[in-house]
C-alpha cells in the first residue's frame, strides 16, 4: 500500500507548531499514553543499534532527547550524540535535560531539518529516529539524507508506530482512549488525533523495510515490540568494497 496522499504534503511548520504546543507535557504524555512501554522500547532499539565504538550519533526528530540520552547509558559508547529537531521548544527542553544530567558535553541539541541535515557526507556512525519518520514531510528524502550522512558500514535505527492490523483491545485504545487522554493532558485538541491518523496512513513494517532496501540500505533487521504496537528497525549502509589485492 502506498503512503497516504494526505501525509505526503504535511506542512512542516504546522507540525512543528503542534509539537511546540505539547512540549511542556511531552515526556509525561509519552510515559502515560504508552503505559511506560516507551522506555523499554528505546532500550531495545539502542541495544539493536550496537553503539559500542561509535564516535558520532545523529538523533533525528530528537524531541526532548529521550532516545539520545538512552545511547549515553551504554558504557561502551564514549562518543557524542547530536540531536536535531525542528521544534525550538523541544530543543530547549532537551538542552535543559542534558544540563541537569551533566551530559551537555556529550549530548548536543540543535534546531534543524531532517530533510536537509547540515553535516557532511559520511559524518556519523549511527543515525537514529524515534517516532519521527511519520512526521517527515518527504519520507524518501529524509531517509536519503540519513543515508548520505552515514559513514559506509554505518547504521540507521528507527523506532516507530507503523500501520499494522491490531487486536480489538489495542484498536479501541488507539481509536478512542489515546486521543481523548492525550487531548486532556496535552491541552491540544489535535495532537494525539494526528498521531492516530498518521499511524493508520503510514507504511506497514514490511513496506518500510522494502523502501529502505530500495534506497540502498542492506541488510535490514526488523523487531516487533509489544504485540506489534511499535517496531524497531536497523538498516545498514553497505561498507565500501575492499580494494582488490594485488599479487
Amino acid at each position: 500500500m502506498p503512503l497516504d496522499e494526505k501525509l505526503l504534503n504535511r506542512d512542516p511548520e504546522r507540525v512543528a507548531r503542534m509539537f511546540t504546543e505539547i512540549s511542556p507535557r511531552y515526556d509525561l504524555l509519552n510515559r502515560i499514553l504508552s503505559a511506560g512501554l516507551d522506555g523499554p522500547w528505546r532500550k531495545t532499539t539502542v541495544a539493536m543499534a550496537r553503539p559500542q565504538g561509535a564516535r558520532r550519533i545523529l538523533d533525528l526528530a530528537s524531541g526532548t532527547g529521550d532516545l539520545a540520552f538512552e545511547f549515553l547509558k551504554v558504557k561502551a559508547f564514549q562518543g557524542v550524540v547530536i540531536g536535531l529537531d525542528f521544534s525550538d521548544a523541544m530543543v530547549q527542553r532537551a538542552r535543559r535535560k542534558a544540563a541537569k544530567a551533566k551530559v551537555s558535553n556529550r549530548a548536543q541539541f540543535r534546531s534543524g531539518d531532517a530533510l536537509s541535515i547540515p553535516e557532511p557526507d559520511g559524518y556519523f556512525d549511527l543515525v537514529s529516529v524515534g517516532f519521527g519518520v511519520r512526521n517527515f514531510a518527504d519520507l524518501e528524502k529524509g531517509l536519503l539524507e540519513a543515508h548520505r550522512v552515514l559513514a559506509p558500514g554505518g547504521r540507521l535505527v528507527v523506532l516507530e508506530f507503523f500501520r499494522k492490523d491490531e487486536n480489538p483491545a489495542i484498536r479501541f485504545y488507539m481509536d478512542h482512549i489515546l486521543p481523548r487522554l492525550g487531548r486532556w493532558i496535552s491541552r491540544s485538541p489535535s495532537a494525539y488525533a494526528y498521531l492516530r491518523r498518521t499511524k493508520k496512513g503510514f507504511l506497514s513494517p514490511d513496506e518500510f523495510v522494502a523502501l529502505l532496501h530500495s534506497l540502498g540500505f542492506s541488510p535490514v533487521v526488523l523487531k516487533t515490540l509489544t504485540m506489534g504496537i511499535a517496531h524497531a528497525i536497523v538498516a545498514t549502509k553497505p561498507p565500501l568494497p575492499r580494494p582488490e589485492e594485488t599479487p
